[in-house]
């Protein structure tokens, strides 16, 4: 039996440079637009983290492209936060 599995390449990198690039490039993108980018990273993010950092990256492009893509008046706004999760059996 063959399953399709999605293969990722957990490393460690810096999210907050993810981050200021990406709220870099969609300031340039919404220069003329008449819809505010509004963006927060809470202190307790930590700048290393390990994960897929293409894949991760490619989620929040896709994201934040749809939110400026489907909104015509307004603001887009990002928040990144950790969020505590309780494992129970």
């Amino acid at each position: 039996m063959q399953t399709d599995m999605l293969q990722a390449d957990i490393e460690k990198f810096d999210l907050h440079i993810m981050i200021r690039n990406l709220i870099r490039m969609y300031q340039i993108k919404n220069e003329n637009n008449a819809v505010d980018f509004i963006y927060r990273i809470d202190k307790d993010i930590p700048k290393q983290v390990y994960g897929d950092s293409s894949k991760i990256q490619q989620i929040l492009i896709n994201l934040l492209g749809n939110a400026f893509k489907f909104t015509y008046e307004g603001r887009v706004n990002l928040t990144v936060k950790n969020l505590k999760i309780i494992w129970t059996t």
